[in-house]
C-alpha cells in the first residue's frame, strides 16, 4: 500500500519548491497539492495543465488512474476523495511515498482518516518576515473586492472590521494562530512529524530531505515530480529547482514595518525555526539545529 508525507504549512512558504525536491529522493513522488487536484479533476472540464512529467493528465503513470474514473470524485466529500485516490493509487503504484503538498490542517485530517499508520508530516515554517513580505507582495496585486467577497457575504461585521484592520496585522496573527494550530495537531496525534524552518532546510539541502523521506519511509522503485497543481510560478519557471533561501523581505521597502511585526512573535519565530522530530507512537525526540 502506497504511503504519504504530508507537508503542512502556510500559503507562499515553500511547500511546493520542497514537495519538489522530495520527488529527487528514491522512492519518492511528488503530487503536489492533492486536495485541489482532485477539486478539479472531478469537474466535467479538460484538466487545463500538464503534469511536470511532461504528460497530460490522463496519460501520466500517476494521475491517469485517477483522471480515468474522475467522475467518481465530483460528489464526494474531503475523506472519500482521499480514500478513493488511495485506493487507485495503491493498486497501481505499490509500497510508494507519496507527498502530498495540500498545506491545510483540514486535508491533513482527512488523510490521517484514510491511511492510518501510513501518514508521516512535515511542518514546514518560513520566517514571518519573509512570509509578510512574500504576502503582502502579493496581496497588493491582486482585486481587494474580490478578495474580500466571500467573506462579505458569509460574516459581514467580522470582515468589514477586518478588513478595516492593516493588513500586516491580519497576516501576523494568521501567521501566529495557523503554525500554533499545526504544532498542536502534531503534538496530539501519533503519527511521526519532524518540522524545519525554511531556511535552515534550504542551507542544509539533501541530508534533510533524506530524514524527511526516512521519516516516510521511501519505497523501491524510481522517484519523481507528478505536480498538477502547485505555486505555478515555481514549476512554470526555467530556473534551477534547488532549494534557495528567500531573503527578499531583507531589501523590502516594507524593512522596517517588517522588523517591527517581527518583534511580537520573535521568540515563537525562532522556536519554529529549529528542527523538531517525533519518530510516532512509539517515542520522540527532538534535535536542535
Amino acid at each position: 500500500m502506497a504511503r504519504y508525507l504530508y507537508i503542512l504549512s502556510l500559503e507562499r512558504s515553500g511547500s511546493t519548491p520542497l514537495a519538489w525536491n522530495l520527488g529527487t529522493q528514491p522512492g519518492v513522488i511528488a503530487l503536489g497539492e492533492v486536495d485541489r487536484t482532485l477539486a478539479l479533476i472531478s469537474r466535467p472540464v479538460e484538466m487545463p495543465r500538464a503534469c511536470t512529467c511532461g504528460a497530460a493528465a490522463q496519460d501520466c503513470p500517476v494521475w491517469g488512474p485517477v483522471a480515468a474514473v474522475a467522475a467518481q470524485f465530483a460528489d464526494l466529500d474531503l475523506v472519500e476523495r482521499y480514500r478513493l485516490l488511495d485506493r487507485i493509487l495503491g493498486e497501481h503504484l505499490g509500497d510508494m511515498l507519496l507527498v502530498d503538498a495540500s498545506k491545510s490542517l483540514e486535508s491533513y485530517r482527512a488523510l490521517q482518516a484514510v491511511a492510518p499508520g501510513r501518514l508521516a508530516a512535515v511542518h514546514l515554517v518560513k520566517d514571518v518576515r519573509s512570509y509578510l513580505d512574500s504576502t503582502l507582495g502579493r496581496m497588493a496585486t491582486m482585486d481587494a473586492t474580490r478578495l474580500w467577497a466571500e467573506q462579505m457575504a458569509a460574516h459581514p461585521l467580522r470582515a468589514r472590521l477586518r478588513r478595516a484592520m492593516p493588513q500586516s496585522l491580519i497576516y501576523l496573527a494568521r501567521w501566529t494562530r495557523r503554525n500554533r494550530e499545526m504544532a498542536a495537531a502534531l503534538r496530539a496525534g501519533s503519527a511521526p512529524w519532524m518540522r524545519v524552518g525554511y531556511d535552515a532546510l534550504c542551507d542544509e539541502g539533501a541530508p534533510a530531505l533524506g530524514r524527511m523521506a526516512g521519516l516516510g519511509g521511501p519505497g523501491a522503485g524510481a522517484g519523481g515530480q507528478h505536480i498538477l497543481f502547485g505555486s505555478f510560478g515555481y514549476l512554470d519557471s526555467s530556473a534551477d529547482k534547488g532549494l534557495r533561501r528567500d531573503e527578499r523581505w531583507k531589501t523590502s521597502p516594507r524593512r522596517v514595518l517588517l522588523e517591527l511585526a517581527h518583534l511580537p512573535v520573535l521568540g515563537l519565530n525562532r522556536a519554529l525555526s529549529r528542527e523538531a522530530l517525533h519518530q510516532g507512537a512509539s517515542g520522540a525526540h527532538s534535535i536542535t539545529t
